[in-house]
C-alpha cells in the first residue's frame, strides 16, 4: 500500500469538472462503486476508477471490496466544506435586502450527505411581511437548483443578541460552525 502524501495536493483534486463531479458524488454517500458513480456522473468507468485511486492515496476514500467510502476526517471535511462553498457561491445571487448570507449545520461542516438538509442564514436589517414573501422565493429557488430541502434563519442585529442570550447551546453551535457566503458576518451584526 502506497504511503499517503502528508499534503493533499489540491490541484491534482480539483483537475477537471469530472473530477468535482466525482468527488462531490463519492463525499456524499455512504459508500459507491466505480459503475455507480459512473452512472451518475457520466464520466467513463477508467476515469473515475483511476480518480477514486487518487482521492485513496490522498486519505479520502477507503476500499473495501469493491466498495469505496468517504473516510470522515478533518481534511475530508475540509474538502467537502470548500465544494459546498463553490456549489452555493455558484447559486447563491446577492440581494439587496440582505446584508450578509451564510451557512451552518452540517453544509458548514463538511459532514453533509444527499439526506442533509441546507441550514441557511440571512442577515438583515428589519423583517418585515414583504421581506417574509422574498425570503420564501429565494428559498424555494435555492431548493430547487440544489436538489435538497432549505431551512432558512432570518437574522436581525436584535435576533443574533437573543439568540446568544436565550439560546446559548444553539447561538454556541451556531457560532462555531457558520460559514458567510455573501455579505456581512455574524460577528458584523
Amino acid at each position: 500500500m502506497k504511503k499517503r502524501e502528508s499534503i493533499i495536493l489540491l490541484p491534482e483534486l480539483f483537475k477537471s469538472d469530472d473530477r468535482v463531479r466525482i468527488l462531490r458524488h463519492v463525499s456524499e454517500r455512504k459508500s459507491v462503486t466505480v459503475q455507480s458513480t459512473a452512472e451518475a456522473t457520466g464520466v467513463s468507468k477508467p476515469v473515475v476508477s483511476r480518480y477514486l485511486n487518487v482521492l485513496r492515496e490522498q486519505g479520502l476514500c477507503e476500499r473495501t471490496g469493491r466498495k469505496i467510502s468517504w473516510v470522515q476526517s478533518p481534511r475530508g471535511s475540509a474538502v467537502k466544506r470548500f465544494l459546498n462553498v463553490v456549489l452555493l457561491d455558484e447559486h447563491i445571487p446577492s440581494p439587496e435586502w440582505a446584508k450578509g448570507i451564510g451557512i451552518y449545520g452540517s453544509w458548514a461542516r463538511g459532514t453533509n450527505t444527499t439526506e442533509s438538509d441546507l441550514d441557511l442564514w440571512i442577515l438583515v436589517d428589519t423583517y418585515s411581511q414583504d421581506l417574509a414573501f422574498q425570503v420564501a422565493e429565494f428559498q424555494h429557488t435555492l431548493a430547487h437548483a440544489l436538489g435538497c430541502e432549505v431551512h432558512t434563519l432570518i437574522l436581525t442585529t436584535e435576533k443574533v443578541s437573543e439568540l446568544s442570550r436565550k439560546d446559548a447551546p444553539f447561538y454556541a453551535e451556531f457560532i462555531k460552525d457558520y460559514v458567510v457566503i455573501r455579505g456581512e458576518g455574524i460577528d458584523k451584526a
